[in-house]
């Protein structure tokens, strides 16, 4: 009997210290960040550019992001460890993946997501565009994030938001997966679309050092169309998309490259390009017509650029001196599985 006894303390302490070494995240196929509530270990945190914090509502297991106007920009970020005090890291390294459900109050919102190392490492958010009124489920591979170590995750999710149109999004189960993220699952990279382009990006122009003009390129960006004037009298003049610190970017897993142009006279040839950190930049020539036209060009027409190691990631080019400025709208760039 007192045998019998000792060994069920003993199972039972067993049991007890199995428990407190359990590991975080737990062993599984998923982890859960956020399902009815958050996950023990984490907070949320909210800001603006202008300060407004009253944004976020919880209620019945939901998140409500209502960004409002007036604002330049918005975030909502989770967080491993609390928002007020030091970062803490959480390994995620087992981890392939990131699901979240989504939806808009009234259809057709648009947010950016992105995650972040407690050693700020290059990031490279994704765009969610078009939500729909009814519940979604977004997948994005951990890769498409960028150069992030895995091993420690401090910003675990972070809902961007741009613009000064205020707009609602509710958020739920959010988790990471263990299994990888099919190609059909998988979202686009928005070069710029909805009047935004990608944290860390910029839009550069250059021209002939050689040219008589003084005139600049001109960029105006408005519904979500980058209209674009170049000036008379240049060999060449060019725009650009590429990060502010010309990090080279892996965008190896996509196959096209897709745009909408449109041309104010309906007579212009303008070249597209792409550049790796070594090799010069490749450009296509394509014809443009009054109308909008949609391009879809194969990555293939820019060999031999290296797409795993792209320092400008979409480019378009003027070529030939004319005696009028040359005006292209340009719209909806963006790279394709």
């Amino acid at each position: 009997m007192k045998d019998t006894f000792s060994l069920i303390i003993m199972m039972f302490l067993f049991i007890m210290l199995m428990q407190c070494k359990m590991p975080s995240p737990p062993a599984g196929e998923e982890f859960m960040i956020y399902s009815d509530h958050l996950t023990s270990g984490f907070d949320i945190g909210i800001e603006s550019s202008e300060k407004q914090r009253d944004w976020l509502h919880e209620e019945s297991g939901i998140m409500q992001m209502a960004y409002p106007s007036g604002q330049k920009s918005g975030s909502v970020f989770v967080v491993a460890g609390t928002v007020t005090f030091e970062q803490v890291a959480e390994d995620l390294s087992r981890f392939s993946a990131l699901a979240v459900d989504l939806k808009g109050a009234c259809g057709g919102e648009w947010i950016q997501l992105a995650i972040e190392d407690i050693e700020h490492s290059f990031t490279k958010s994704q765009f969610i565009f078009d939500l729909d009124t009814q519940w979604q489920t977004y997948y994005f591979s951990l890769s498409d994030f960028g150069q992030i170590n895995l091993q420690k995750v401090h910003v675990v999710a972070n809902f961007l938001f741009a613009g000064n149109r205020s707009q609602t999004v509710y958020f739920k189960k959010l988790r990471y997966l263990k299994g990888g993220v099919d190609i059909s699952q998988r979202q686009p990279f928005y070069v710029f679309w909805c009047n935004a382009i990608p944290p860390n990006y910029d839009i550069f122009t250059a021209k002939d050092s050689l040219s008589s003009n003084p005139e600049p390129i001109e960029l105006d960006v408005s519904d979500g169309i980058l209209k674009i004037v170049s000036p008379s009298g240049n060999q060449w003049t060019t725009v650009f998309f590429m990060h502010k610190d010309a990090v080279p970017q892996d965008l190896s897993d996509y196959h096209s490259i897709e745009f909408e142009i449109q041309d104010a006279t309906g007579e212009e040839a303008v070249h597209i390009g792409v550049k790796d950190s070594k090799e010069p930049t490749k450009y296509v020539k394509i014809d443009v017509s009054s109308e909008w036209n949609r391009y879809t060009l194969p990555v293939s027409y820019f060999k031999p650029s290296d797409f795993s190691r792209l320092v400008i990631v979409f480019a378009i080019k003027f070529e030939g001196a004319k005696t009028y400025p040359q005006t292209v709208n340009i719209r909806n760039i963006k790279y394709e599985f």
